[in-house]
């Protein structure tokens, strides 16, 4: 082995101790290779570590001069062959000391192979992150509870049309964005999960777009707690539902309304009719009145002009009935020509004749449609 060409003097923190059986025992414990090296750079003891790194029995380094026949890289960073056969990558230390009653020097050698190996892996795996966020049709997103330090994905952004600012790194990003009607909804899930009183955390609500529009989102999240089984970081997804609720409260709309008046329709009036009576039941002094139309000669309406006509002028019917109506009143149309009022809250019978004369009076004025 060559003399090392260049050496760097330095102190090595910890300093091995100076008793023969106690350094054996320290040096032979520690992770990192050791060398004593004579006055003239012979190798006269190496510990397990050493032989490890330079694939050689201790006893074989023996009397062999210091030779690091490779390349120094910053200073005190070393490339040498290790003992599997790959390079290894040291930090070099070299200090004064004493060993077997002579003086020697001691070569720290601390291989810093797995660091490296271990910030490749890191970046590998941030990639490896980086690329799921960007193929994730979800918005991912995390919050550091003890740090109170929040990240958004790319498309947690492009969902609420913000791909093209950057996010500040709080959770007030995601909670001012929530529809003032959903907000302590979502608090209160998030405060239930939070404290353990759920497995998980679910919740659908709407987020401010930044069109001004609102979406609607299914955000999940699952709390990572630690040894006292406080949450301390806090993760999850959120998905744009916006298409899926339109069709659903379309598929409500339509179960409960009229499609060509819009207005309620038999199935709706009756559970208005329900809970009117319910409440009648309960309150001796609750008083309500259900008023029925039809219009008569429709048929002819029908026959004559034709039932483009007909539909136009029912629909200018409906408009008319509803004007009349006082606030907390209902209208619904049971089908065909036929429509029914529920008058809530009225103190006698001479307010429910006082609405069907309005009600008249209203139907008094002529229908033009078409000309």
């Amino acid at each position: 082995m060559n003399t090392v060409s260049r050496e760097h003097d330095f102190e090595l923190q910890p300093q091995p101790p100076s008793a023969g059986a106690a350094l054996q025992q320290w040096i032979e414990r520690d992770n990192d290779a050791w060398l004593a090296l004579d006055g003239v750079g012979r190798i006269v003891h190496a510990n397990s570590s050493a032989a490890r790194l330079f694939g050689l029995r201790s006893e074989e380094l023996l009397g062999r001069m210091l030779g690091l026949p490779l390349v120094h890289t910053g200073g005190v960073e070393l490339h040498v062959p290790s003992g599997t056969g790959a390079g290894a990558i040291l930090e070099l230390g070299v200090s004064e000391g004493q060993f077997e009653g002579r003086s020697v020097r001691w070569i720290k050698l601390h291989d810093v192979s797995r660091l490296a190996k271990l910030r490749a892996e890191l970046k590998a795996s941030r990639e490896r992150y980086e690329l799921c966020e960007r193929a994730a049709n979800d918005g991912l997103w995390h919050w550091d509870l003890t740090l109170d330090h929040a990240h958004f994905s790319p498309r947690w952004s492009e969902i609420l049309g913000l791909s093209e600012r950057a996010l500040e790194d709080h959770v007030d990003e995601w909670f001012e964005r929530i529809h003032v009607e959903d907000k302590e909804r979502v608090l209160s899930a998030l405060r239930a999960h939070l404290e353990g009183l759920t497995s998980h955390f679910e919740n659908e609500h709407r987020l401010l777009h930044e069109s001004g529009s609102y979406r609607w989102v299914l955000c999940r999240g699952l709390a990572v707690r630690d040894e006292e089984g406080k949450a301390s970081q806090f993760a999850g997804s959120l998905t744009d539902v916006t298409h899926r609720k339109v069709a659903e409260e379309q598929l409500q709309h339509r179960a409960f309304f009229d499609p060509l008046t819009n207005l309620p329709n038999r199935a709706l009036f009756l559970d208005r009719l329900r809970h009117a009576l319910r409440r009648s039941a309960r309150r001796k002094d609750y008083l309500f009145a259900v008023l029925f139309l039809d219009i008569d000669r429709f048929k002819l309406i029908n026959d004559s002009l034709g039932h483009m006509a007909g539909d136009r002028l029912l629909v200018m019917i409906a408009r008319r009935l509803e004007l009349s109506l006082r606030p907390g009143d209902s209208v619904a149309r049971l089908g065909g020509d036929e429509f029914t009022v529920l008058l809530d809250e009225i103190h006698d019978v001479a307010d429910a004749t006082r609405v069907a004369d309005r009600i008249h009076a209203e139907l008094l004025a002529p229908f033009n449609i078409g000309g």
